[in-house]
């Protein structure tokens, strides 16, 4: 887990860890914008496979927006497209607005976004001149907390579900309030079970070395992530059979884990591999051993 710095890209820090890993097989499990700090939770070697279980994980903030003023991006990076006057706000008119936009809403994409339609990302379209159709998606809002009101300016956490695009929930929330607004700041404090507080820094990392970074709780085993699915001790036998693709016996293996449940299967702390409970057996679906 890596502290993201404002200004370089997710990709600045995936290739720098790169680096001072001397690994090539970096992945990440979602992007920040480059103006955004925070958590970032990346993938090393054998375990960027899997990515796949993690994308999915809830997410929470920190964000600050500035009333009064909308851009094209919805954030700071974009350019001014309107300006209005800020309305006498009170704390409690705000957290108003916020009640409304807590659970399952519908938030329509920002035009300046990776999502794809028909084909080709949003962000691309508007850049080329092209008619661009943003499309809405159902997400959730666990939690909209106010943290300060300084007009022009609201600092808030939320935790969200993933899809979630803050810049827009910023922009709503200006429109609620009669304003508009965009969002200003922005700070990944989680992902999933994995808090920015553990997350090392890529300076940290580059000047004091691998080995006097392991010890941090920055550095998550293969075999202790997915804490969602079951883990599974296994034998060397079963060990040899995953190796060379064939089934476990399900024999004292997740006994509760109904049919279809995925598993870790872990043999002396290490991840032998995930695999899909299939009727008596265990089907290796991912293999980390050879």
């Amino acid at each position: 887990m890596v502290n993201k710095p404002s200004g370089p890209t997710s990709h600045d820090v995936v290739d720098g860890v790169r680096r001072a890993l001397g690994i090539k097989r970096v992945g990440h499990v979602g992007t920040l914008d480059p103006f955004a700090d925070g958590l970032l939770v990346l993938l090393v070697g054998r375990a960027t496979r899997l990515a796949e279980y993690l994308t999915g994980y809830d997410k929470a903030y920190r964000a600050t927006l500035r009333l009064g003023a909308t851009t094209d991006t919805e954030d700071c990076t974009g350019t001014l497209v309107e300006e209005k006057a800020v309305p006498d706000l009170s704390v409690e008119g705000i957290e108003g607005v916020f009640a409304r936009f807590e659970g399952r809403i519908r938030q329509r994409v920002p035009a300046y976004s990776a999502v794809k339609v028909d084909g080709e990302r949003l962000y691309r379209r508007v850049r080329r001149g092209a008619d661009v159709d943003t499309p809405v998606r159902e997400i959730e809002i666990y939690s909209l907390t106010l943290v300060e009101y300084d007009s022009p300016e609201i600092t808030f956490d939320v935790e969200c579900s993933t899809g979630t695009y803050v810049r827009a929930l910023a922009r709503d929330i200006g429109e609620a309030l009669g304003c508009g607004a965009h969002l200003v700041a922005l700070t990944r404090t989680r992902v999933g079970l994995y808090e920015l507080a553990d997350a090392v820094s890529l300076d940290k990392l580059k000047a004091d070395g691998v080995d006097a970074c392991l010890a941090d709780k920055a550095f998550v085993p293969a075999a202790e992530m997915l804490p969602d699915f079951p883990t599974v001790g296994i034998s060397e036998e079963d060990a040899s059979n995953i190796g060379n693709g064939r089934d476990v016996t399900r024999t004292n293996i997740a006994k509760d884990a109904g049919d279809g449940a995925m598993v870790k299967l872990v043999l002396e702390g290490r991840l032998a591999a995930v695999g899909r409970i299939t009727g008596d057996s265990v089907r290796p679906v991912k293999v980390f051993i050879s």
